[in-house]
């Protein structure tokens, strides 16, 4: 249930971005004209900024970033993009490369791949994370099955007070919503930072369902552990192929209709004291 747009990190320059969310020759004309409305030039600039005719401005990729949506980190980033692209010198342009690779080291934080959006105060965060039930319910709600009640507590093993209890706390967070006797996932969103007091919390909540997991030996659940060792060299290589195939796994989750619920976590550390 993530909402992820086109990644502009994934991304070496402008043109090739604004292709991807634009489209090429022929291909969204309609949004190109509402992007040229948004910055106040006629659509076939855009064409000609798309065909490395023209280039943007910085005032005119500023008012862009308002119309695409850009968060904060991704608004500088698209705009290091444009600068990169215009700089005139190597020099200049290994400068802006120098901040658009420190943006990506930064975004190597797990917490920093997800999208941001609004957020529920400390003391409901602490609550949504003193136990899984919580984030187990919020996700059950985007399963058409587990919109009603009974069968959310049924599937949980929860007495129907504690259902009401858990949604009522949802609700009023925002995270969860009641539609003619439906229970929906709402529009807020909660997510923890790497740094947040509650992340140890989080990660041991899902790794004791997992043990939980391991005494039910269901054959359709799959667990892996192993200490290994390994070149210090390969320590990286395999730390980005996980980092690459989480993002992967994320985006056919995001694409995936929702008929199951899954745990999906992983691990992979230094084995010291």
């Amino acid at each position: 249930l993530l909402d992820f747009m086109e990644n502009i990190f994934d991304y070496k320059t402008y043109r090739s971005y604004l292709m991807e969310r634009m489209g090429g020759r022929g291909k969204r004309t309609g949004l190109r004209s509402q992007a040229a409305v948004a910055i106040g030039v006629h659509p076939t600039f855009i064409s000609h900024v798309l065909q490395e005719k023209q280039n943007l401005s910085l005032e005119q990729a500023d008012k862009l970033n308002g119309f695409l949506g850009h968060s904060e980190q991704e608004a500088h980033f698209f705009l290091l993009l444009l600068q990169k692209d215009r700089a005139g010198s190597a020099s200049l342009r290994g400068y802006f490369e120098k901040q658009m690779e420190a943006i990506l080291r930064g975004r190597a934080i797990l917490a920093n791949r997800v999208p941001e959006k609004s957020a529920i105060s400390r003391e409901s965060e602490a609550r949504f994370y003193s136990s899984w039930i919580y984030g187990a319910v919020h996700v059950l709600l985007s399963v058409p099955e587990f919109q009603r009640k009974e069968n959310l507590a049924r599937h949980l093993n929860l007495s129907p007070a504690q259902a009401t209890e858990i949604l009522d706390f949802l609700m009023g967070l925002g995270l969860a919503v009641q539609e003619n006797g439906l229970y929906k996932m709402g529009p807020a969103h909660v997510h923890l930072s790497s740094d947040s007091e509650n992340i140890n919390k989080h990660h041991t909540n899902w790794r004791i369902q997992a043990i939980h997991s391991l005494h039910l030996r269901r054959p359709h659940d799959l667990h892996y552990s192993a200490a290994v060792t390994l070149s210090r060299a390969d320590v990286e290589v395999i730390r980005e192929r996980l980092l690459k195939g989480m993002k992967e796994n994320l985006e056919t989750i995001k694409a995936s209709k929702e008929e199951a619920a899954y745990v999906y976590a992983f691990d992979f550390f230094e084995l010291r004291p």
